[in-house]
């Protein structure tokens, strides 16, 4: 191999491959080369400190979603997907009610606990290959992954059954309720992301202000 550093993975005897970093330096005599010496050294705990901050990086500290980066980086690659397969999806978008007023009455620490709370309420509604990220603040959003054009009543029955159960276990000192508005993606009429989450955000204002039904 010429010189240089190079990286592949090594086996520890009775362990699992590990990554090893080799550089490999021309010895020379004049112009003349007259050997190659080789040193290697296990990375792991360099390559376990890149892939932790790689994880910081798309995903929101508190809840453990992905952050607005992660969210939309992984639902562009999903519209990419619908364009091709010609199945569209839903975002949905959630905003957690009251949460100024929790964290001015209660404290910040109970208002953390709520935005988990939410975070696992709306882990348990949508399926593992769903996208679900806390876009900011009270804010969170999910995209869900080929979902029918009409199944939206369906999603939002889903988030509010487990909402209501959640708070009639009285985990939290207050009661959550949060107000949802969603955005299809149809491939037949493309747009951006950043497009679909501004009307469904839209949507959710409306929700909120009219306290209807689709206020959870």
């Amino acid at each position: 191999d010429a010189p240089g550093i190079y990286e592949f993975k090594g086996i520890k005897k009775g362990s699992a491959p590990i990554p090893i970093e080799a550089n490999i330096t021309p010895l020379t005599e004049g112009e003349r080369i007259i050997g190659i010496r080789f040193y290697f050294w296990d990375i792991s705990d360099r390559k376990q400190i890149e892939e932790e901050l790689r994880l910081q990086s798309i995903h929101d500290a508190l809840t453990g979603l992905y952050n607005r980066r992660g969210f939309l980086a992984l639902t562009n690659q999903q519209r990419t997907v619908a364009d091709r397969t010609k199945k569209g999806f839903f975002i949905v978008y959630a905003d957690v009610d009251k949460l100024k007023k929790i964290n001015d009455v209660h404290g910040h620490a109970v208002g953390d606990q709520a935005l988990k709370a939410i975070a696992e309420i709306l882990t348990t509604s949508f399926r593992k290959s769903d996208v679900i990220g806390r876009l900011g603040g009270d804010e969170f959003a999910v995209c869900a992954i080929e979902a029918l054009a009409d199944s939206t009543q369906v999603m939002i029955n889903r988030v509010r059954n487990n909402l209501d159960d959640y708070n009639r276990l009285n985990r939290l000192i207050v009661s959550l309720s949060l107000s949802v508005g969603t955005a299809y993606y149809d491939p037949k009429k493309p747009c951006r992301i950043e497009e679909l989450l501004e009307k469904a955000d839209q949507m959710m204002y409306l929700q909120k202000n009219r306290k209807d039904g689709n206020v959870l």
